[in-house]
């Protein structure tokens, strides 16, 4: 039987709580579906790659000093703002900062 979990943000508790409050400029980039090569070798376009380094590095600078422990639990909010109104599918964005984290 699945347990009901009522889902509260922010986190309720002191501020260590929050790991990483961040903005970042620019229009989010949504993860690109693999390429195959001819030969069969499969691959992530370079923009997704390049974009998604860059996101890392971003999160890594802006983190805060916090050791994980085991059983820890962790939740994710994302805010995505566009310069334009191009529908794009937000578990694509949302996945490019997941695979960055």
């Amino acid at each position: 039987m699945i347990e009901s979990v009522e889902a509260v943000w922010p986190i309720p508790g002191t501020a260590t709580h929050l790991l990483l409050d961040a903005a970042f400029d620019g229009d989010p980039i949504a993860h690109e579906r693999p390429r195959m090569t001819k030969a069969g070798h499969v691959y992530t376009p370079q923009r997704t790659a390049t974009y998604k380094e860059w996101l890392m590095w971003m999160i890594y600078a802006n983190r805060k000093d916090y050791i994980w422990k085991k059983g820890d639990v962790f939740g994710v909010q994302a805010l995505f703002f566009r310069s334009n109104r191009q529908r794009i599918d937000v578990d694509n964005l949302l996945k490019t900062v997941l695979d960055a984290i």
